[in-house]
Parts: C-alpha cells; sequence; structure tokens
C-alpha cells in the first residue's frame, strides 16, 4: 500500500513540474522599422506668406514628432510654422511606427520678412532697435550677487550655487562682450583672446591652452566671432536663440542646448537669461548694457 502511495506522489509531483515549465510565446510580427525613404514632408502656403501648412504625407502609417526649423516644435500629422525673416529652414520630422523610427529633413526658402515682427518691444531692448545702427553690447554684471549660477531647472537656474559680487577675478570672463545686432540678426562675441568655461567645454576644438581657474577653465580663444540670433515665442515664454559655426555664448560657456536662452527679464540696462547646459543643468546668466 505505501508503494502504491508514493508512486502516486511521484507521479503527481512530475506532472506539476511538467506544467510549471515556462512557455515561450512566438515573437509578434511588428513589422520592419521605417526608413527615411518611406517618409515624406509636404509644405504649402498657410493664411499669409510667413506661415506655412507642414504635413506628413509619408507612405507608412505612425506618429510624427516635427523640428520645424525655427526654434519651436510641434506633433501629430499637421504643423503650422511662422518663418518672418528671409532663410532656409530646416524641418526636420522623426516618424514613431511600432517597428521603430525614422527622420528625415527638408528645406524651406523663404524670401519674405514679416515686417510686424520687429515691432516687438524685447527684441528692441536686446538689440537696441533700427535706431542702434551698431547694436547693443552686453557684458557679465559683475557687481550683482548671482551674476551667474546653477541650478535643478530653467525656473530655479540660481537654487544650487549663485556667484558673489566679482566672484571670479582673473578668469577672463569680466571683459567678455556679446553684442546684438537687428541688421540680418548678427551677434558678435568678443572675449580679448580668453574664454570662461565649464570642465566639459573645454576640449572643444575650437580652444587651447586649458587651464583651471577659480572653479572651472580658462581657454585661448581667438575672437572676434560672427553668428546669428533670432527671438522667438514658444509656449508662453520668450528665447534667444544663437547659431554659429564656432562657439559663441553671453561671456560664460555652459555648452547650452541648441544654443537656446529663455529671457528670464530684460530691459533698458538688464538682461537676466538661463539655459541647460551640457551637463542638463539650467545655468544663470545675468548681463548689463556695457558702460552702464
Amino acid at each position: 500500500m505505501k508503494k502504491i502511495k508514493y508512486i502516486l506522489i511521484m507521479a503527481v509531483t512530475a506532472f506539476l513540474l511538467a506544467s510549471c515549465e515556462p512557455s515561450v510565446l512566438p515573437t509578434p510580427d511588428i513589422g520592419p522599422a521605417p526608413t527615411a525613404a518611406d517618409l515624406q514632408i509636404t509644405i504649402t502656403p498657410g493664411v499669409d506668406a510667413f506661415h506655412f501648412v507642414i504635413e506628413n504625407t509619408s507612405k507608412v502609417t505612425g506618429m510624427p514628432s516635427w523640428d520645424l526649423g525655427n526654434g519651436t516644435t510641434a506633433s501629430g500629422s499637421k504643423a503650422v510654422a511662422y518663418y518672418p525673416l528671409p532663410n532656409t529652414y530646416v524641418i526636420t520630422m522623426t516618424l514613431y511606427t511600432k517597428g521603430g523610427n525614422a527622420t528625415v529633413t527638408k528645406d524651406l526658402t523663404s524670401t519674405e520678412t514679416d515686417w510686424a515682427y520687429f515691432s516687438s518691444p524685447v527684441i528692441a531692448l536686446i538689440c537696441g532697435g533700427p535706431e542702434a545702427v551698431n547694436g547693443k553690447t552686453w557684458v557679465m554684471d559683475s557687481l550683482t550677487p548671482g551674476h551667474i549660477g546653477v541650478g535643478p531647472d530653467l525656473a530655479n537656474s540660481s537654487l544650487w550655487w549663485s556667484a558673489g559680487i566679482r566672484e571670479k577675478p582673473g578668469t577672463g570672463l569680466y571683459d567678455d562682450e556679446i553684442n546684438f545686432q537687428l541688421m540680418k540678426f548678427q551677434v558678435i562675441y568678443d572675449n580679448k583672446g580668453v574664454s570662461y568655461v565649464k570642465d566639459f567645454r573645454k576640449g572643444d576644438a575650437a580652444y587651447s591652452n586649458a587651464r583651471a581657474k577659480s572653479g572651472d577653465w580658462m581657454v585661448d580663444y581667438a575672437t572676434p566671432v560672427t553668428g546669428s540670433w533670432s527671438y522667438v515665442e514658444r509656449d508662453g515664454k520668450e528665447y534667444i536663440q544663437i547659431a554659429s559655426g564656432k562657439p559663441l555664448y553671453p561671456c560664460f560657456d555652459t555648452g547650452a542646448k541648441n544654443g537656446e536662452y529663455l529671457i528670464l527679464k530684460v530691459t533698458e540696462t538688464s538682461l537676466e537669461l538661463a539655459c541647460i547646459g551640457g551637463d542638463n543643468n539650467a545655468w544663470h546668466y545675468l548681463l548689463k548694457t556695457k558702460g552702464s
């Protein structure tokens, strides 16, 4: 009798162990990832010469994400973009599908100028407006606490640390100048030969002779350097975007992502900015007009 019970127990145990073996489900066929050849962007005129309808007309189905080339982004199958100045704008679409994603770009060349764009009081405060033939020059406001700082996000860009009055003497920071002009939206950076940069920026190919000083790095860098700037309104906030083939920034190189600076406050003599730096921290800038 005991032998029969033992055999039954062994049989049940074997059955349970067999039933607990993991089952391998077949991999679902989600289709191949798209390629750039599958993607297509169609651009049509909008309500005036400065607005355009940007549409995804790709061969494959997916969710598009847009970089409209004017400092704004969008999502969805269609977007309306505003291009107030003559330029060639690079529109980028990334299409996400079940199988993966792909990216394609398309140029939009605008030859028209929306003169209403220049009526913005913020633009006039930054560059001096049409009357300032040579633009407006800004320097670091070294005599004000918090002229540079760092924090977790753009709304708290000096929460973790902020510089005291002239806390960084002898670094090359306080004689740097950045000049914004309305003509061709030109921006010029002049560092008198030496720039002050974060440690993760000191290896840029444009820099040489890096040496540590007061917690950051001095580098030799030949200027003036010229680039372009634009004023962008997005989601109720205002930004300055700087574009240049060489490093160009408001006196302190923190590696601002996309060359974009949030305008926290601007007056005739004061310009307060914040950016997301190359270290993903938020960096704070307080500038004043040269000579003020």
